[in-house]
């Protein structure tokens, strides 16, 4: 059979629907052109593609097409034995192969899924380790309080969530901390959930638009799944159900959570960042969700872009494949910081790295999205903890050969010396916590090693030689005075952290006891300190400055580099000063007593020009 050749599409709200036939053998359908006004009935598959050299042929017609084995196992389980089914799948109803129609389908890729009269998520054949799912996912929702996106009902939570579950589990009840989470997590070992292009596939649709999520012949609600992933995240249980926190000293089903480089913990935490976006886009800018989904996967770079576009206002943006991926970066940071005059584009460089391709310009972030960190710049949708630079509307402009940022601020500080960030600390062995023993005092262990290098540079080695205001600073930076979701921590909260941080030290006392008062504030606040830790710290190094301030900044950062605050900047950036006289941006950072604009009504710092 001759290779499938595609008809032009005439008018622009046009795609092509692909009409599955009955069978049981090889695939037959036809392609039909149809206006998207006339609301015709059709479901949506979403699902990975997968390797692009795995194919299987297909037919339309007499003719023959070449699709990846992803699409090829979904439309066999969706195929029905005795009439046609209507679908949408992008690899056939798009021709990859005309860049222009690429592009204008991409802008049409909202109107696609929200017209659906169900969305199919498509996860594979592999059943492997989904023995009773359905029944451990709603077991699962019933042991954790309903989603909220109140930043003082989370809080609330938070605060009583461990206590309760430690009560439960100690009457042998149901909690969370026993729940068996191992099916949940091979649901998260499918290769879907990395994929940029499934968060407008589930988000823009209605919500009475079903999204199904099927995987060999079981089905499950994808909005089941979802509010999962964000009250594990939101409330800070990931971090106890996986073993990482002091609050779960004895976590017996934490090993699913571990499979494949903690991807189980990696694909619910992209579960989270949908059900943020699809809670908060009506308010949510581009950027935003971009900095929210640097974790996700592309594997054409464009696209790290283009699969955002449809998701919020993106004016002055277009899905363009003649433009390599480069050129689209670049002039996605030209629009948010020349056309909005929004400077949170720098923070960027903290979530996936400084330009890499080429010889992109510093301010210019890499497209790889394997770099990933937190950024402490906060979203658009939620108020903003800090306030560096002031309230000053920036004035950004860029040379002609937009390759140079020129802004305003003040150079305010010098990097001194960084610690290890955590992640950075090897894990210790269990020969490292001897006579202790168990993956809990191997946790501790590595968290006790970080906070020693801390105190170490802040208080050479002993944190009592600290006067109160300065061990203040230095509880408040280690957790930059945030809580994981971003909000200002609780003065009860810093009050805390100095218990927290003396347990791991007296946990490997020989004969130390825990007290009533010490466990009674681990179990209310261990976990939110926990969940700031790991969500906005782990990636950072806890640095000291020449002007004696303590601070957390990236791991590009070295000593010698300048620390600036731009002006309209929610944070510091650290810079490197170039023999040009011009600067290389290194990344953002976290610098106590300067966070809420105290530098800009110093008269011992001035406002200079800062060329990027």
């Amino acid at each position: 059979m001759a290779p499938y050749q595609y008809k032009k599409l005439e008018e622009p709200r046009q795609t092509r629907l692909l009409h599955l036939l009955p069978g049981s053998g090889d695939l037959y359908f036809n392609l039909e052109s149809v206006n998207l006004d006339d609301n015709p009935e059709y479901e949506a598959i979403s699902y990975c593609w997968g390797n692009a050299k795995d194919t299987r042929t297909v037919y339309c017609g007499k003719d023959s097409l070449q699709i990846t084995v992803s699409l090829f196992s979904a439309l066999k389980q969706l195929r029905f034995p005795d009439r046609p089914r209507a679908l949408w799948a992008d690899a056939v109803c798009i021709n990859q192969d005309d860049i222009v129609e690429k592009g204008a389908q991409v802008k049409l890729m909202s109107q696609i899924y929200s017209k659906t009269s169900r969305i199919l998520i498509w996860l594979g054949e592999d059943k492997a380790g989904l023995e009773g799912v359905e029944e451990s996912l709603a077991e699962a929702l019933a042991l954790l309080p309903p989603d909220t996106y109140d930043r003082e009902e989370i809080l609330e939570i938070q605060l009583r969530l461990f206590r309760d579950t430690s009560e439960l589990r100690k009457q042998g009840k149901p909690n969370i901390h026993d729940h068996d989470w191992a099916s949940i997590n091979h649901l998260f070992l499918q290769p879907w959930y990395e994929r940029k292009w499934i968060i407008q596939e589930v988000v823009m649709a209605p919500d009475d638009i079903p999204r199904l999520m099927i995987c060999g012949d079981i089905e499950l609600s994808w909005p089941d799944l979802a509010s999962l992933a964000y009250r594990l995240y939101a409330y800070g249980v990931m971090f106890s159900v996986c073993g990482l926190s002091v609050v779960n000293g004895y976590a017996p089903h934490m090993a699913s959570f571990w499979i494949d480089g903690c991807k189980p913990q990696r694909m619910a935490s992209n579960a989270f960042m949908i059900m943020l976006i699809k809670y908060y886009r009506p308010r949510a800018t581009l950027l935003d969700c971009f900095i929210a989904t640097v974790n996700f996967q592309c594997s054409n770079h464009r696209d790290h872009v283009y699969a955002l576009l449809n998701i919020t206002s993106s004016a002055g943006l277009e899905p363009d494949y003649s433009l390599s991926a480069e050129e689209v970066w670049e002039r996605f940071g030209i629009k948010c910081l020349i056309d909005d005059q929004n400077l949170k584009f720098l923070a960027l460089s903290a979530c996936m790295g400084p330009g890499k391709s080429g010889d992109l310009p510093s301010w210019v972030p890499s497209l790889n999205g394997k770099d990933f960190a937190n950024s402490i710049t906060s979203f658009t949708i939620r108020p903003p903890c800090f306030r560096a630079g002031g309230s000053i509307t920036p004035l950004i402009t860029v040379s002609a050969n937009n390759r140079l940022l020129h802004l305003s601020g003040r150079i305010i500080d010098t990097v001194k010396a960084t610690t290890r960030s955590l992640t950075e600390i090897p894990f210790p062995s269990e020969a490292d916590v001897l006579p202790m023993t168990g993956f809990s005092s191997q946790v501790k262990m590595w968290k006790r090693i970080w906070f020693q290098e801390c105190i170490d540079f802040a208080a050479d080695g002993d944190s009592s030689n600290l006067a109160p205001a300065k061990k203040r600073a230095f509880l408040k930076t280690m957790i930059c005075e945030m809580t994981g979701m971003r909000d200002a921590a609780p003065e009860e909260v810093i009050d805390a952290i100095e218990v927290y941080l003396d347990y791991h030290t007296d946990y490997f006392t020989p004969g130390y006891v825990l007290s009533d008062a010490v466990r009674d504030t681990i179990l209310t606040y261990g976990g939110i300190i926990e969940h700031s830790i790991f969500t906005m710290v782990s990636s950072l190094r806890f640095c000291t400055t020449k002007e004696q301030r303590f601070g957390q900044v990236s791991k590009e950062a070295k000593s010698g580099d300048l620390i600036c605050v731009l002006l309209g900047a929610e944070v510091p950036y650290i810079l490197h000063l170039e023999k040009s006289g011009n600067y290389k941006l290194v990344g953002e950072c976290y610098l106590h007593g300067v966070m809420q604009g105290e530098t800009l009504s110093d008269g011992k710092y001035q406002t200079k020009p800062i060329i990027i």
